[in-house]
């Protein structure tokens, strides 16, 4: 099998509908989760030990984290509970619905984002230019070891110099062999990014796949969005992003991602289905209350590279 080529009925995404009403994956929210009983779907997932449950019916996502990371459950539920009640907020990511225990153990349940869209195709961008945690009041952040453990990965992808680096992304076939302005229902896709790299499914003449330089990053971001249309989209959706980063003190994101996705049906048209929300919460600083007291810099600077790189590449 050619690792770097996916069947779409194989594709799943953690915040999109299964194949069965109610499942459990060990995944990052953040990252492709292919079909569980494929050996494929096994060597792509992330690495991150969270626990995931989907309700198709309900159009329900539910997370946890792992036992022994209960702190980053708490700021992650805290931050998305009273970001979902805050209008500079709460268009920009999932919906929070409620908290609930399943099986003794808490889960945060949020709107799974991809309802209503037939044929999600995804994006997973991690923000920022630092993936360790600061210090913030009596939090000591990251210590010496593991900030130099994290900035020599860093260095290693465009983290550091664009604020953004690709962690998973699923690239359609090219747009020749669309149909009626449409990816067809049994399209191949590639799969591109950190996490691939890390499964090993980036071998050969597929290095730009990877994502690790800056064109590299560029070619990746013009084939997930092969139209000019699409990267208008994209543009227009990523404005208010910008907009409230280039205004917000309140907090401070380490590790978040910008989950990307649009319907392959009509997504050749003048005007195709695009949406985006900023997922990932766990390692949030400030609140209301105690506000972080800075721009996040690192955010707003991979937000503005997404931006300026789909310009670049065309969108009228």
């Amino acid at each position: 099998m050619n690792m770097g080529l996916v069947s779409v009925t194989k594709v799943l995404v953690a915040l999109i509908a299964p194949t069965s009403v109610s499942y459990r994956v060990e995944d990052s929210a953040s990252t492709v989760a292919l079909d569980p009983s494929s050996d494929t779907g096994a060597q792509f997932r992330g690495g991150h030990a969270e626990n995931q449950l989907v309700d198709i019916n309900a159009c329900e996502f539910k997370k946890t984290h792992d036992a022994s990371h209960m702190d980053r459950f708490t700021v992650e539920a805290n931050f998305l509970r009273t970001a979902s009640q805050d209008p500079l907020w709460a268009s920009l990511i999932p919906k929070y619905i409620r908290q609930e225990n399943v099986g003794g153990h808490p889960f945060i349940v949020l709107y799974m984002v991809t309802c209503g869209f037939k044929r999600p195709i995804i994006a997973d961008f991690k923000l920022g230019t630092q993936s360790w945690v600061p210090a913030f009041h009596d939090k000591p952040g990251a210590d010496g070891k593991k900030r130099a453990k994290m900035d020599a990965l860093d260095s290693a992808s465009t983290t550091k110099t664009l604020g953004v680096r690709v962690t998973s992304i699923q690239i359609p076939p090219s747009t020749p062999t669309w149909v009626n302005a449409s990816v067809p229902a049994d399209a191949e896709y590639q799969v591109g990014g950190r996490a691939a790299v890390k499964k090993g499914l980036i071998m050969g003449s597929d290095q730009w796949k990877a994502g690790m330089n800056e064109e590299q990053f560029n070619q990746l971001l013009q084939a997930y969005l092969p139209t000019p249309a699409l990267r208008a989209q994209f543009v227009k959706e990523l404005q208010p992003y910008l907009d409230t980063f280039s205004v917000q003190k309140t907090y401070h994101f380490t590790g978040a991602s910008l989950f990307v996705f649009y319907d392959g049906e009509g997504a050749g048209s003048s005007n195709p289905k695009l949406s985006m929300k900023l997922i990932d919460f766990p390692h949030t600083l400030g609140s209301p209350g105690d506000e972080y007291g800075e721009l996040d810099m690192g955010v707003l600077k991979g937000l503005t590279t997404l931006r300026d790189a789909a310009k670049n590449a065309g969108t009228e």
